[in-house]
């Protein structure tokens, strides 16, 4: 059963890991006084990304109610490029992504079979990136945006990698590391320093480390299934 059966049978590494992001994000948040939704907003899209990389249908519940919150911190900061992404894009692509996940599983435990883009894919895929990533930058100049370089660049990455994880390509990974990393990068150089600012600092750092693991449990369940497209 989804949310219960999702947490079973997982490596002792694997629980270690997700124990200590929890604990060391949510108890320095605490001590750092940041506000109730900043916390609850964490420990949420913590478990999502954690499902993710498990391969977990459940990973898209967590994904739309963190999406609400998580949006609304962006905006109260300005990074309004991030927070159009959530409330547009990121909750129907999160209902979507559910549903094509539970047409798609292998197993019992709902983990689903990934799958690998082409060479060809990559390349136009790349280069459209990359136009749009300028062309949002633009935009988010004229609204007055902070940061609108690394805002638009890991807004477009996130949409891009939202995209290719509802169709279970192992390739979202790569963007992950590069939209966690950027994103560290731009909570640093927030000027307004708060305890919220710090929290959602620390979630985006564990989102980093996991993305380094999603990208290894990907492409190694990918070779078992040989999934090839």
């Amino acid at each position: 059963m989804i949310l219960t059966s999702d947490f079973k049978g997982w490596k002792k590494l694997e629980y270690i890991w997700f124990a200590v992001s929890l604990i060391t994000t949510v108890s320095a948040s605490i001590y750092l006084k940041a506000g109730a939704m900043s916390i609850i907003a964490m420990i949420i899209n913590i478990i999502c990304v954690i499902l993710l990389a498990k391969g977990k249908v459940s990973n898209f519940i967590f994904s739309i109610v963190g999406s609400i919150l998580y949006g609304y911190i962006t905006y109260s900061n300005a990074i309004y490029g991030d927070a159009i992404m959530r409330f547009v894009y990121n909750i129907p692509m999160g209902i979507y992504g559910y549903m094509v996940w539970k047409n798609n599983k292998v197993k019992a435990d709902d983990d689903v079979e990934f799958r690998m883009l082409t060479t060809k894919e990559r390349i136009f895929g790349g280069l459209g990136v990359i136009v749009a990533i300028a062309a949002l930058a633009s935009f988010l100049q004229l609204i007055n945006g902070n940061n609108v370089i690394l805002d638009a660049t890991t807004t477009i990455l996130g949409i891009t990698a939202l995209f290719l994880m509802s169709k279970r390509y192992t390739e979202n990974w790569y963007l992950w590391i590069l939209v966690n990393a950027i994103s560290v990068i731009l909570w640093l150089k927030i000027g307004n320093i708060s305890p919220e600012t710090v929290a959602t600092l620390l979630m985006w750092v564990v989102f980093l480390l996991n993305s380094i693991f999603g990208t290894i449990n990907w492409k190694r369940q990918c070779k078992l299934s040989e999934v090839t497209v």
